[in-house]
């Protein structure tokens, strides 16, 4: 995690250094994407300027649409 962080810091948000600009994105379910790209998308982000930010696109699709299951951990009473 620490590497990634540094990387990203590097290159104003991309997880790689190593792909002439472009960003790579693993893991794209549950997006609505094309089953074929499903698995890794290596391209160029377009996103959202907010202010003097660029928050890219499918890092917020994924952010707002994660869709994973959470389960609650409770005490057992006693």
């Amino acid at each position: 995690m620490k590497r990634i962080l540094e990387v990203k810091g590097r290159t104003n948000r991309l997880n790689s250094e190593k792909l002439d600009g472009k960003n790579c994105h693993v893991w794209l379910a549950p997006l609505p994407l094309e089953q074929r790209f499903r698995k890794c998308a290596i391209t160029k982000d377009r996103g959202y300027r907010i202010g003097s930010q660029e928050v890219p696109y499918l890092d917020a699709l994924q952010a707002i649409n994660c869709q994973e299951r959470f389960v609650r951990i409770q005490r057992s009473a006693g």
